[in-house]
């Protein structure tokens, strides 16, 4: 079968196709039917909105062993749109042919283009019947010429598509697929238990000041699922690859000690010491973790983590190819993670400079990816200057910068703060002034020392529901959080357990 090929292309070079009007006059020839010479000729012109809508239908069409076109079809070009705002469509002489004019079907991928918006306002002007087809719709060619046939037609399409029988199978299917629906722990059983077992394929959205250490969880919890034999795909739109690796390895230095039965505190490995190859004067023991961690970091987790360094213009658009390039390559559906949200930018030389918008559209941009692939994505988030003035108030919702998109896109939510600040909230709502005038007098105290307790806080939580926060003593010299089961406070009895009480 002959490809198929559009007007537009017919006249490359030659007197006619050229220009814009050429093209405007083709598509009023095609539709009036100037040329046929029978009634069978009379078939329905297709317009479609892009080359991409053309090659989607081209596939659909083959698949489907459908004849050639007696028609060619056309590509609303920026030629042909150019032609249709500057000159209209015309209403087509009666005694064009004796056949009638053919009906329209524009095959469209996005129906708010002001392209689509303009055609079907021209052709209707024109008095010419015009019928709107999605192209992710197009199961079937369209073969019937009559209007009530090709607008049955289009509505079948649109019911096999979307109508809830055609989907019943894909749905049972779905549920049956247990490999696909196992969440993906994060290594921290409390932290699981509090996000229905761990993670799924959604969006994710953590955030907490400079310094709390958001990014240092992020890779904890990168290095757990790469432990399990997860991909890991990073966005790094700060550090530097060499950054990363080493503060990962800061982090399995801890572990490390733990599985060696030392001090973590004594022997761990800071990112610096990493980075240096060693701390001045090192001891054999020293020597001996930190060779140790970077070997089992080389043979159990660097396989697994895949970093792609975009410092500067980083776009949904551009996350969607390293997706695609990932599993291309591999095979494998990674898990995403964005470091971070306020240094994506936006294709749109316009929307990079309204903060809220471009946040507002890439929040949403990364939803469809998480969607569209099956893919949990965590994206890391500042918080707004009021959080940073005031380090005795919680974080909330409204914490985040421009915190719209991300309020009602992400399905789950989390906020560090300093598990002083919860002890505080809690003393205050029991009313406890002693407690309070002690939490707030050690609170500068709490800001500056290492290690430190700090909890992470479930903001929202589509899927389970659970509020509260899990706590972690935060390590911050060797990158390490260690979860903690239950936390009481000095001058109280009940439980700082944000958490839940598996009794």
């Amino acid at each position: 079968m002959a490809d198929l090929k559009t007007v537009n292309d017919n006249y490359p070079n030659g007197e006619m196709g050229n220009t814009s009007s050429s093209k405007l006059m083709l598509l009023r020839q095609a539709i009036g039917n100037k040329y046929a010479k029978n009634a069978s000729e009379c078939t329905p012109v297709y317009v479609f909105q892009n080359s991409d809508c053309f090659n989607a239908f081209q596939t659909i069409w083959f698949r489907d062993g459908a004849p050639d076109m007696p028609k060619q079809p056309f590509i609303l070009d920026d030629d042909l749109f150019n032609a249709l705002k500057d000159e209209g469509f015309q209403e087509l002489p009666e005694n064009y042919s004796q056949y009638g004019k053919s009906p329209v079907i524009v095959v469209y991928d996005d129906l708010e283009k002001i392209e689509i918006k303009k055609l079907e306002e021209s052709l209707r002007d024109a008095r010419i019947e015009v019928y709107l087809q999605a192209v992710n719709q197009c199961d079937r060619i369209i073969y019937e010429t009559t209007s009530e046939a090709i607008r049955n037609a289009i509505s079948r399409q649109y019911s096999e598509v979307y109508s809830g029988a055609s989907y019943m199978d894909e749905f049972l299917a779905d549920i049956a697929d247990q490999d696909k629906n196992q969440p993906v722990s994060t290594g921290f059983p409390s932290f699981d238990r509090a996000l229905d077992g761990g993670i799924y394929p959604d969006l994710y959205v953590f955030g907490g000041g400079t310094g709390s250490g958001k990014t240092t969880f992020a890779l904890n919890l990168a290095v757990n699922m790469s432990i399990q034999g997860h991909h890991v795909l990073i966005i790094a739109l700060e550090m530097s690859r060499k950054e990363l690796f080493a503060k990962m390895i800061s982090s399995h230095s801890y572990a490390g000690c733990e599985a060696l039965g030392v001090k973590p505190e004594n022997f761990a490995q800071s990112t610096r010491n990493i980075l240096k190859g060693g701390k001045f004067n090192e001891s054999p023991e020293d020597r001996y973790i930190r060779e140790q961690s970077i070997k089992r970091f080389a043979s159990d987790i660097a396989p697994n983590i895949y970093i792609h360094e975009s410092i500067g213009k980083c776009t949904i658009k551009s996350i969607k190819k390293e997706v695609d390039d990932h599993i291309r390559h591999t095979g494998v559906k990674p898990i995403v993670f964005i470091d971070y949200l306020q240094i994506l930018s936006h294709e749109d030389k316009f929307i990079r400079t309204n903060d809220k918008v471009k946040t507002d559209e890439n929040i949403l941009g990364l939803k469809q990816l998480s969607r569209d692939y099956s893919i949990p994505i965590f994206i890391l988030s500042s918080l707004n200057r009021e959080t940073y003035k005031d380090m005795s108030q919680e974080v909330t919702l409204t914490s985040f910068k421009e915190s719209g998109a991300i309020e009602y896109s992400g399905a789950v939510v989390l906020g560090m703060q300093l598990s002083i600040v919860t002890d505080l909230a809690i003393a205050k709502s029991k009313k406890d002034t002693s407690l309070i005038k002690d939490l707030e007098s050690r609170l500068r105290d709490e800001i500056e020392s290492n290690p430190r307790l700090q909890d992470v806080r479930v903001l929202k939580n589509r899927h389970d529901g659970f509020k509260g926060a899990i706590r972690f003593m935060f390590h911050g010299e060797c990158n390490r959080f260690v979860e903690i089961e239950r936390v009481n406070t000095k001058k109280n009895v009940w439980d700082v357990k944000p958490t839940f009480d598996d009794e």
